[in-house]
């Protein structure tokens, strides 16, 4: 026996059943959407419980870090390196030093300061926005940057870089007088 569709397709004037066209195959079709909908909404609900806990990885104050890295102790440094090595992190009033052409590529390196624990933060800058931030400064100038953080040992220091880093805009040389949290220049920041 062939299905009613069939049928209603083959002769729809002599079928004296019920039609595609009639009362109860439009209820039909509203279930058969309310069923979509149902499921569409399951799934999203599905992949929205393993997508939730993706979000964006916060921001870390460099500034801060750099602080505890100069109170710290020598193991007590070690840790603070194996914590923070390749995380995100944001650096204000760096002061720079120098401006020197990246060895192979168009990138350049920024060696800067960091003013309150004077440490020297090296910031390989390759995205072109920041490229073309980085051609108006002079010597003297400071910035704001952020970027993943690495630790290049060499006998007897360790040197600090921001690789890829992104410089946010030239900067004051010191805070403001008064409160200036990190929450206030950065909305992002915990």
């Amino acid at each position: 026996m062939l299905p009613k569709w069939v049928l209603v397709l083959a002769c729809p004037i002599e079928w004296s059943g019920p039609t595609l066209w009639t009362d109860a195959s439009w209820r039909d079709g509203a279930r058969s959407r309310s069923r979509r909908r149902r499921w569409a909404v399951g799934w999203l609900a599905g992949v929205t419980c393993f997508l939730g806990p993706a979000r964006a990885e916060p921001v870390r104050n460099g500034n801060d870090f750099a602080l505890a890295w100069v109170e710290a102790s020598t193991d007590r440094r070690a840790q603070l390196e194996a914590a923070h090595t390749n995380l995100l992190h944001t650096f204000r009033y760096l002061r720079i030093e120098s401006i020197q052409p990246a060895p192979t590529g168009s990138a350049l390196i920024l060696s800067t300061r960091e003013p309150a624990s004077d440490l020297p933060v090296s910031l390989v800058i390759e995205s072109s926005a920041s490229l073309s931030l980085a051609r108006t400064l002079q010597l003297g100038d400071h910035v704001a940057a952020r970027g993943r953080l690495t630790f290049v040992r060499s006998p007897g220091r360790v040197e600090w870089v921001l690789r890829p880093a992104l410089l946010d805009f030239k900067d004051r040389p010191a805070p403001k007088a008064g409160k200036e949290l990190l929450k206030e220049v950065d909305p992002r920041a915990k």
